[in-house]
């Protein structure tokens, strides 16, 4: 895992973190073309935003999706610093109705598909 604290100078605005990928995503391997055999052998390569939280408080428009873009340029320097190998694909689950992903969507996040 890697967790982020995110402050505007002394006040943390945000938190977010990444885990492993989801085991199966039929979206996913939809959208990457692979099959079981490849899935298997490059899962460690994908990467899942598990956690994002811009604290109530904060109010900044545009602030989540200028964080989603920083954090996706910067963690595959540091998973490769404490993971030994660079991540090449982010991904996220959204609860809809509930939000839009509109910070990801903002951040160029490409919306593959509905899991069940």
């Amino acid at each position: 895992q890697m967790r982020y604290e995110i402050f505007s100078g002394e006040l943390r605005v945000a938190l977010i973190s990444f885990g492993a990928g989801a085991w199966k995503l039929a979206a996913r391997e939809r959208f990457i073309g692979w099959d079981e055999a490849q899935r298997r052998r490059n899962l460690q390569f994908v990467i899942n935003n598990a956690r994002f939280l811009v604290l109530p408080w904060i109010q900044s428009k545009g602030l989540a999706s200028k964080i989603l873009s920083l954090v996706a340029r910067q963690l595959p320097h540091h998973w490769q610093q404490r993971y030994g190998y660079r991540p090449v694909l982010l991904e996220t689950f959204v609860e809809t109705p509930r939000h839009r992903g509109t910070c990801y969507k903002a951040a160029n996040w490409v919306h593959v598909g509905q899991t069940t």
